[in-house]
């Protein structure tokens, strides 16, 4: 049996950000961003294009570095960790564009990440992929390519799993094979969601956060935040809050 990654010290989150801030030149991306990651939970992370979401999960995978604020992971400082150290460490993260070996196959992909497959071939067969295990990557669609990076991610057990947007391009079928894995995912795992497929979104996190113009402005269970004024005046206007 694939052993699962260490729990964190008694107390400790998964992950935790806190303080966050950058800049690019004079415009301020991040605000004082502060969130919180549980083993065994979802987190939302949404917010309207510009927000700062992008940003934050590369402040958080080492990608982008903070100007301000600090991210702990199992409760160790990662101070100016790269983005190898964090993945060494049990972060996984995937991308709003899917990045696959095209010459590689499905389980290629998967062994690349962990000698034994990890979690890898179970997260294949709740996406319903075994019959692609052995076709090359570069003849998958959008969809299956975002799936078989996650079952490349998967296969590492990571502390911390990033998606960004990982719904965008699925076929309804697939989406619901990845609400699945994501459920089974769930307990193992903390696992945070960037996505625009709020149906979807609001489905499966246990707690949802809200950026706008790089700062958080409401942090909650999905009903909360649904009826947060705030939340609706950022994603659709005046005049629906109004309405």
């Amino acid at each position: 049996m694939t052993p699962e990654p260490p729990p964190s010290p008694a107390g400790a989150p998964a992950l935790d950000a806190s303080g966050l801030s950058k800049w690019f030149g004079g415009k301020q991306a991040l605000r004082e961003v502060s969130l919180r990651l549980e083993r065994g939970s979802i987190l939302g992370l949404i917010g309207p294009n510009g927000a700062g979401k992008s940003t934050l999960l590369g402040v958080l995978a080492g990608t982008v570095a903070p100007d301000r604020g600090q991210v702990t992971l199992g409760g160790s400082l990662l101070g100016r960790a790269g983005p190898r150290r964090r993945a060494l460490s049990g972060l996984g993260r995937t991308f709003q564009t899917p990045r696959v070996f095209e010459s590689l196959t499905l389980r290629q992909h998967i062994l690349l990440g962990a000698a034994d497959g990890g979690w890898g071939f179970e997260a294949s067969a709740r996406l319903g992929l075994d019959r692609f295990l052995d076709r090359p990557a570069g003849t998958f669609s959008h969809g299956l390519r975002r799936l078989a990076e996650l079952c490349h991610v998967a296969a590492q057990m990571p502390r911390v799993l990033l998606l960004d947007e990982p719904a965008a391009g699925l076929t309804a079928a697939e989406m619901a094979q990845l609400d699945a894995a994501l459920r089974w995912l769930r307990p193992r795992t903390a696992v945070c969601v960037v996505e625009h497929n709020m149906r979807f979104l609001l489905g499966i996190a246990d707690l949802v956060t809200v950026l706008d113009h790089g700062q958080v402005i409401a942090a909650g269970p999905p009903g909360t935040i649904v009826a947060d004024p705030a939340v609706r005046l950022a994603y659709l206007g005046a005049s629906f809050v109004g309405g």
